[in-house]
């Protein structure tokens, strides 16, 4: 294992790898950041494929060197640099961004319309795994790149296919399976029987709920009954509900 060493902030490679702390960039070069022992411990174990790893005390790269990548060690003041989280472990790995192509989903598949948190989406992808569903569709909303989704998945986002997509291939979804949209007004979902093999949840914002032009692509609508004046549940937690009882 050949490990480089970089101690200043100007230098070249240290601020190509900034910039992928920009969107923009992350999808120009097609690699993205990710922090933290466990998550690259978990990222290495279902092969993603990693270029380099950034780190400032060799102990935390003892069962990494089997690697194929370069490992670069940083001073701390570099290292600050790169980080995103407040409270670094002094490691980042810079891996290939997974990229899937529209495609009809060959499981159980959730529709997320315009989803915004970040914690909301990562805990959607990390239940989704769970339970089977391994396509995500989305249409807006944020980046399943963004540096908080990705810590909260907590290396599941490389276990499922995350495709953004367009109203008009929802349509085409629409007419080869079975869409369930998730509302407050609709039918109680203990007392729902889904019809297909193959079927998809549709969940929409935070604040708004599913679009209208989303919904219209569903053929049934069912919602969670609650008691003591509370009218909504988180959309992480709606996701998560939905698809324990949905899946069986």
């Amino acid at each position: 294992m050949k490990t480089t060493i970089i101690t200043s902030r100007a230098n070249p490679l240290i601020k190509e790898f900034a910039k992928l702390k920009n969107k923009k960039y992350i999808s120009q070069f097609g690699k993205v950041l990710i922090e933290g022992k466990r998550f690259i411990d978990d990222s290495v174990n279902r092969n993603v494929k990693v270029h380099n790893i950034i780190f400032t005390d060799e102990n935390l790269i003892k069962n990494l060197t089997q690697i194929n990548c370069e490992f670069i060690q940083v001073s701390e003041q570099v290292f600050e640099l790169l980080s995103q989280t407040k409270t670094s472990q002094g490691i980042i790995a810079v891996v290939e961004l997974p990229k899937f192509k529209f495609e009809f989903p060959k499981t159980n598949f959730l529709v997320l319309d315009n989803v915004s948190d970040p914690g909301n989406f990562g805990t959607i992808i990390r239940t989704a795994v769970a339970f089977g569903f391994n396509t995500i569709y989305t249409l807006n909303g944020v980046e399943f790149y963004n540096d908080k989704v990705m810590r909260s998945t907590m290396g599941t986002l490389f276990d499922c296919k995350i495709v953004s997509i367009t109203i008009e291939q929802l349509k085409l979804i629409s007419e080869k399976f079975e869409l369930i949209c998730a509302d407050m007004n609709g039918q109680e979902a203990l007392d729902f029987k889904v019809k297909s093999k193959i079927f998809g949840i549709v969940l929409g914002n935070e604040a708004n709920g599913v679009d209208e032009k989303v919904k219209n692509c569903c053929s049934s609508v069912v919602g969670l009954s609650m008691i003591n004046n509370v009218e909504s549940l988180n959309v992480a937690v709606s996701a998560s509900i939905l698809m324990y009882i949905l899946k069986n």
